[in-house]
Formats: structure tokens, sequence, C-alpha cells
């Protein structure tokens, strides 16, 4: 199984058109030092064709874990880390609805005083006369800052494919 493992994981050689598995004898020392492989075929090698190649790897970092520091400790720190991780979607969630409210007071906003320029009548039967103000308000982009999660709004004018859609 090694060597199917090794012979899967090996690019074609350079220059030719014959793979590796179809190689006679062994690859040098140099050839296995220059070896590379992406992480998609990592993944599809050791979860899909070959499941036991990372057991050993796992076992001992099981063994490491319990005989250092203990079960209890993993299972609290595991226990902490989901806690941790439930608590920061809970706040992106948050977040996440507070940029939707604001970008639609700010949606809502901009239709009103749209609508209060140019009339009623005008905003909603005669569509060139809306276009031709609403080119004149700014579309609100309502975005989260990444690292504070403040609400950052970016004021950007209409563009023709934004007023051919609306």
């Amino acid at each position: 199984k090694f060597l199917a493992f090794q012979q899967a994981i090996q690019p074609n050689e350079a220059g030719s058109d014959r793979e590796i598995s179809s190689r006679k004898g062994p690859l040098t020392i140099e050839e296995i030092r220059t070896l590379t492989i992406d992480y998609a075929t990592l993944r599809k090698l050791c979860v899909h064709d070959y499941p036991t190649i990372l057991e050993p790897a796992i076992r001992f970092q099981n063994t490491l874990r319990r005989r250092l520091i203990g079960e209890k400790w993993w299972q609290k720190k595991q226990i902490q880390l989901e806690r941790k991780y439930e608590r920061e979607q809970k706040m992106d969630d948050l977040r996440e609805k507070a940029r939707a409210k604001e970008e639609k007071r700010l949606l809502k906003e901009r239709k009103d005083e749209i609508r209060s320029e140019i009339g009623w009548i005008s905003y909603y039967f005669r569509r060139n006369e809306r276009l031709a103000t609403e080119k004149q308000y700014p579309i609100p982009k309502v975005k989260l800052e990444d690292k504070t999660g403040n609400i950052l709004v970016d004021w950007t004018r209409t563009q023709k494919s934004d007023v051919d859609s609306g």
C-alpha cells in the first residue's frame, strides 16, 4: 500500500509523458526530496483512498494529550473552545443584523428623500423622472469592519447597471 501511495503522490517525470508508476526501480533520494503535493490531493489520499495513513499520528497525538495533561483538561478545553465559538457566532449574527437594519434604514431614508423631492405620483408612475432623480442620491453600501465589527457606510453614486435593474 505504501508503494501505491508513494506513486499516487508523485508528479509525472519532467519532460516525459509516462507516469512514475510505470518506472522501473525505486526513486532516488533527490527525487523524493523534490516531490510536492497540494492540499486537495493529500486530503483525498488521506481521507478517501488511504484513511489509515493518519491513524498512527492521531493515536500518538491522543496518547500525548492523555499522558501529559490528562483527559479532564482536554475535555474542559474542548468545552471552552465550543463556548467561545458559539459566543463569536452569536456576536457575528448580532453584528450582521445591526448592519442589515442600518442598511434598510438608510435605503428607506433615501427613498423618502427622492419621493419628497419629485412627489408621490412622479416617483411611482414616471420611471424616467425617478431614475434621473435617483442618480443624484448615493446608494448606501453598509459593511462591517472586520476587526472591530463597527458599521461602515460607503456612499456610491448610482451606476447605469443599478438603475436598469431598479
